[in-house]
């Protein structure tokens, strides 16, 4: 590739009579091209043996094809490579056309040009004055397979404005002989184990056959298209990456929510109950039984809240750790149902709304885990007085299918569209249905289908068929014979 620039370079320069400036900057432009080719190609061979002297071999070789493309090149001064250690650049190797080279370790004071060129992972140049000739200097950042920058290559060029001003061609001679140098040396350097090596890989995964590789260019090819196809994983894996963080920075929104919505859910119940409890101290003499009652028992309703909002969460993540026990025994339903109106008639009551029981057998009895049933009837009535309009009906249903029960709540709210329904019963979940904003963690209905299923029962959605409403249902299995004396055995 350097080859193939250096020939062009001729072939312009023979073409068109250049001006100062255009040779200094096709110069620059040069030194940048030929600087960079080299760091690319040689990459952490430059700098890696600091951290491992036993690595000495390879310093001398990569050092053993600088002198040469020092020897065979007109203008070429030094060239050395740094690193830091410290915060300190310090050069690791060094070839220079004349005199003895610095140390190995040796610090170097770093021009504007060289700190760019590690700051910005480009190629840098800058034109400085040694001895009353002009001096060009390349920085060139030397990168490991992750793109981090592990030190700098420079190269330091003569710039010799009389001979180039006399003739724009063989100045441009002159860089294409040192690019062709350059490309002989580091071929040298690359092809003797690499691309033997690279060549064996691809014949042994059976992707390139012998015969298509007759000559360098053959190789070539087969290397563009390895290039190619990294350059599309390397692209694919930052595509992931950026997906990934999006979803993390995603769920760490969605967490956030769902703590100050439970911190909003749990202070409505806790002000409950603090208000009945200051009334009652503040007016403990004035007041008559019955209203002392009444005010302690909102204040146990305003607990019972706080509790199950508690139980939710603690109950979501026991079921996400598999760690939930489930007490599975007869239950008598029509006694669970009257209970679960007793608890939440006087939520419901307060916002001016009526819970009801339809009539039901009272002996029927269902497998169940009586906390856990209770905890599912709580989280659907709760949901109910959340999104009902005020003035409405609440219903509480159930009536025997086959070897099951089917238990529903029904509401006078607005039906949730068709579109939202599947995820009505995944976690973090909430679907307003009327303004304002209703407070929910968002974890109640996911709740609900984890307890139910691990009752052996199915829960589900469905619209009212006249007007609005909606229906949540779900299924216990009927106590039997086998199942009772299961039950008493276990």
């Amino acid at each position: 590739m350097l080859l193939v620039t250096g020939t062009g370079f001729v072939v312009h320069g023979i073409g068109a009579s250049q001006t100062r400036e255009q040779i200094r900057s096709q110069h620059l432009d040069s030194c940048r091209a030929q600087a960079g080719q080299l760091a690319d190609t040689l990459g952490s061979e430059l700098v890696h043996d600091q951290f491992l002297p036993k690595l000495a071999k390879s310093r001398e070789r990569v050092l053993g094809a600088l002198r040469r493309l020092l020897k065979h090149s007109e203008n070429g001064l030094a060239i050395y490579s740094l690193t830091y250690q410290d915060d300190r650049a310090i050069i690791v190797q060094e070839a220079i056309r004349d005199g003895v080279p610095r140390p190995y370790g040796t610090p170097v004071a770093l021009p504007n040009a060289g700190h760019r060129a590690h700051r910005t992972h480009a190629v840098q140049t800058e034109i400085f004055e040694r001895n009353g000739a002009q001096i060009v200097q390349t920085f060139a950042p030397i990168h490991n397979d992750d793109r981090l920058v592990l030190g700098l290559l420079v190269t330091e060029s003569a710039l010799n404005y009389p001979e180039v001003q006399g003739s724009g061609t063989w100045l441009a001679i002159a860089i294409s002989i040192a690019a062709g140098l350059l490309a002989i040396a580091i071929l040298m350097i690359t092809t003797v184990r690499p691309l033997e090596r690279l060549q064996d890989q691809l014949i042994a995964k059976q992707s390139l056959s012998p015969k298509l590789v007759q000559t360098p260019v053959d190789l070539l090819r087969e290397i563009t298209c390895i290039v190619d196809t990294a350059n599309s994983e390397r692209d694919f894996f930052n595509a992931r990456l950026k997906q990934q963080d999006r979803q993390s920075e995603s769920s760490i929104r969605r967490k956030d929510e769902v703590i100050s919505n439970t911190v909003h859910e749990l202070r409505t119940p806790l002000t409950s109950i603090i208000a009945s409890l200051e009334i009652m101290i503040d007016n403990k003499e004035m007041m008559t039984p019955e209203e002392k009652q009444e005010f302690m028992a909102q204040a146990s309703t305003a607990a019972r809240h706080m509790m199950f909002v508690v139980n939710d969460m603690l109950d979501a993540s026991a079921i996400k750790a598999g760690h939930i026990n489930m007490q599975i025994e007869p239950c008598n339903l029509g006694q669970m149902l009257r209970d679960a109106q007793r608890s939440m008639g006087i939520i419901a009551t307060a916002r001016a709304m009526t819970l009801e029981v339809v009539d039901l057998n009272p002996n029927i009895e269902v497998m169940a885990d009586s906390a856990r049933l209770m905890q599912v009837l709580f989280n659907l009535v709760s949901n109910a007085v959340k999104y009902t309009p005020s003035g409405t009906t609440i219903t509480m249903r159930a009536w025997p299918s086959l070897k099951s029960i089917i238990i529903e709540v029904e509401d006078q709210g607005q039906s949730i569209p068709v579109e939202l329904r599947d995820r009505l019963f995944t976690k973090f979940s909430k679907f307003e249905r009327h303004e304002p904003r209703v407070d929910s963690s968002g974890i109640g209905l996911y709740l609900s289908k984890k307890l139910v299923e691990l009752m052996h029962g199915s829960i589900g959605y469905r619209a009212v068929e006249t007007g609005d409403g909606s229906v949540f249902w779900f299924t216990l299995p009927l106590v039997t014979e086998e199942s009772r004396l299961q039950s008493a055995n276990s």
